[in-house]
């Protein structure tokens, strides 16, 4: 069985295949929102719905203030 954990975090990496469902989820959420936001935001949201996991409100990507 391939190791994928990150030595550093304990987190586990992607693999190939997750890393481009990942990326073309992200596209079409940064897309759907008019590409506002930034793309960090719309990657880690990407990696919840890809991963299963439940996500935030993506219509609210652009808009948060810092």
């Amino acid at each position: 069985m391939e190791d994928r954990s990150n030595k550093n975090t304990g987190t586990i990496q992607p693999t190939n295949r997750e890393n481009k469902k990942i990326q073309e989820t992200a596209y079409y959420l940064a897309e759907k929102n008019g590409f506002k936001g930034k793309s960090t935001d719309y990657w880690l949201e990407a990696e919840r719905q890809v991963k299963g996991q439940t996500g935030g409100n993506v219509t609210n990507i652009g808009n948060k203030k810092c």
